[in-house]
């Protein structure tokens, strides 16, 4: 899919990204995408702070509220946010514990 290749993990229930996010990165990941809105988002964060790793998050953003999204700049179009998760245009942010 336009270049973005690598394992399509899916949830299931509240709270399973956590999870899956963490096991991604412990088994080597080095990018992350998360595909959804802001719930998926924080899912997937709070599975990469678990897991201490130095592995990239992208997101494509798809939910109804996507603030991240709009907020960052990360654009609604799917074709262009996933050239930005493949790293055309990449932006550091810091998380707070």
């Amino acid at each position: 899919m336009l270049g973005l290749e690598g394992e399509t993990l899916l949830s299931e229930r509240p709270g399973q990204l956590i999870d899956l996010a963490e096991q991604a990165a412990r088994g080597g990941a080095d990018l992350i995408v998360a595909v959804g809105g802001d719930g998926t988002l924080n899912e997937t964060v709070n599975g990469l702070m678990r897991a201490q790793t130095d592995a990239v998050l992208a997101t494509i953003p798809l939910g109804t509220g996507m603030d991240f999204g709009r907020t960052y700049g990360i654009p609604s179009r799917f074709d262009d946010a996933v050239r930005t998760a493949l790293g055309e245009h990449t932006r550091p942010t810091s998380i707070v514990r």
